[in-house]
């Protein structure tokens, strides 16, 4: 599997939290901000594992990531910043992919970059 992760995250201070702690521990990081974006890393094909904000501003993370899904076997972890039920039943039929509140991750990332 490849070394390289993509944060996808409308929130630009997310993604450079994750980004920081993600290179502390000596991965690739590539940064997308909507669909678009990530499509455009997706297509080098280099990348080993997702992380995907699932209320990606004016794009729909879940709609990405059945996208991504489709396309490949890529592991995503997917986050969101509230809680929806329906969210959840839906993205559990992707397979390879698990879904956190963001504030989870996110403070898990701050304790790994404390750490350092």
């Amino acid at each position: 599997m490849s070394t390289e992760i993509l944060v996808i995250d409308d929130d630009p201070e997310v993604r450079h939290l994750l980004r920081t702690c993600f290179e502390r521990e000596g991965y690739i990081v590539s940064e997308a901000c909507d669909a678009m974006g990530a499509r455009s890393v997706l297509e080098r094909g280099k990348v080993g594992l997702i992380t995907l904000d699932l209320t990606l501003g004016r794009d729909d993370g879940l709609t990405l990531a059945r996208e991504i899904r489709a396309a490949g076997d890529v592991p995503i972890v997917m986050f969101r910043g509230r809680e929806t039920p329906s969210t959840e039943s839906s993205g559990s039929s992707l397979g390879r992919t698990i879904i956190y509140p963001s504030r989870l991750i996110c403070v898990k990332c701050l304790r790994v970059c404390v750490l350092y």
